[in-house]
């Protein structure tokens, strides 16, 4: 459950890293954690919410019970609500004049239009009637829902069920939580181009659109065409984008995978380029996604360099747990590593070029565009696909 599910959430994680717990005050309570060498950490996104303890084992029992007496019992003021809502209008319009804000919230509004997070937020007007006994109502809410525990430790599991069961809440039989959200990258019937005016030197563009829904058989595919079509300076994107025509700043593309099955993938790719050459740089981008320069030496290059990523990334300890969580998710059988080194061994040109052919070419794109379209000629991108211009409501909630 996250802030697509419940969209006062982010303001409830923001309060209660200014709350205290039962008799402790905020000072008392960060004073506490660190007599116990132990961080506490919430963090929320889109569907999902994390609460979590790290520190010494020999504190693991102290830390818990600290940490569920802070969950259910969190103590603010309304001062400090009010500060922190203060906090969060004057973030919102710094937002609407940062270019970075501008780039990221134009490039979701052309994915997903309303339903881009930006839009989804709370509204300034729901923000400002929040009250802190909601807020902290609703992460006291959270472990009533049904949840997954992740511990990774040098504790016995008996020890460590034992420990849990005794310190978490005994709140009777669980609630189902809301649905994940699975959100569909706006597919149109020909290219779409959306432009943000700001007095900038530089353009930030992005180019993309959404694939098929998440298939571990492309993965091997996938895993060579990012490296053969972005793998650092060596990639194709770089080395013709700014190597050899000097139309970008920095670029960079990717063939993204969906988070869970069913999770859409999506291709994307990004320039920043002067103002003067946007018309351009937009144009050789989006070529260059549609026609793959073929290039056995620099196949050759980038299955070696995926080849030794698979023998040389051992997974760590601590990261074991969230690992397991994602392959678990995927619906794939651990270890899906080994299968799909396999097929990268065995791999040759023709598996990434028909990759690019079924998934990439000639697709129907979004291009977002975030630049001083005083300084470049956006009559001459019709050429590419319809041109629309969108305003700070557009991108924001209001």
């Amino acid at each position: 459950m996250g802030t697509y599910q419940d969209n006062r959430l982010s303001t409830a994680r923001s309060l209660m890293d200014k709350s205290g717990a039962g008799d402790l005050s905020p000072d008392a309570l960060k004073k506490e954690w660190y007599k116990l060498g132990t961080d506490f950490n919430i963090g929320v996104s889109d569907n999902e919410t994390n609460i979590s303890i790290s520190g010494l084992d020999e504190n693991f029992e102290a830390s818990l019970s600290l940490m569920m007496k802070y969950v259910q019992t969190p103590t603010a003021d309304q001062a400090t609500l009010d500060e922190l809502v203060k906090i969060t209008l004057a973030q919102r319009e710094d937002q609407k004049k940062d270019p970075r804000s501008l780039r990221n919230a134009l490039r979701f509004y052309s994915r997903y239009g309303d339903n881009s997070s930006y839009k989804r937020r709370i509204s300034s007007e729901a923000l400002q009637k929040l009250t802190v006994v909601e807020l902290h109502g609703l992460i006291s809410s959270l472990p009533t829902y049904e949840h997954v525990l992740i511990y990774g430790g040098s504790k016995p599991l008996d020890e460590v069920l034992a420990t849990l069961q005794k310190h978490l809440s005994d709140s009777g039989e669980l609630k189902t939580p809301p649905g994940y959200e699975h959100l569909v990258v706006h597919t149109p019937a020909k290219t779409e181009i959306r432009f943000f005016h700001k007095e900038t030197a530089q353009s930030q563009v992005f180019v993309e659109f959404g694939g098929v829904a998440f298939d571990t058989a492309l993965r091997p595919a996938i895993d060579l065409y990012n490296d053969y079509f972005a793998g650092g300076m060596s990639g194709i994107v770089f080395q013709e984008l700014r190597e050899a025509r000097a139309l970008a700043y920095s670029t960079f593309a990717r063939y993204d995978l969906g988070r869970r099955s069913n999770d859409q993938n999506v291709m994307w790719g990004y320039i920043g380029c002067q103002a003067d050459k946007t018309s351009e740089a937009v144009t050789a981008l989006a070529e260059l996604i549609d026609d793959l320069p073929e290039s056995p030496e620099r196949f050759a290059e980038a299955k070696n360099s995926v080849v030794n990523r698979y023998r040389v990334a051992k997974i760590k300890y601590r990261e074991l747990p969230g690992v397991l969580r994602i392959w678990e998710r995927r619906n794939q059988t651990p270890d899906p590593r080994k299968e799909r080194f396999d097929h990268i061994l065995q791999a040759e040109m023709p598996i990434m070029l028909d990759f690019h052919k079924q998934h990439i070419t000639k697709r129907p794109k979004l291009i977002s565009i975030m630049g001083d379209t005083t300084k470049f000629d956006l009559n001459s991108l019709r050429t590419l696909g319809e041109v629309t211009p969108v305003t700070l409501d557009d991108l924001f909630v209001k």
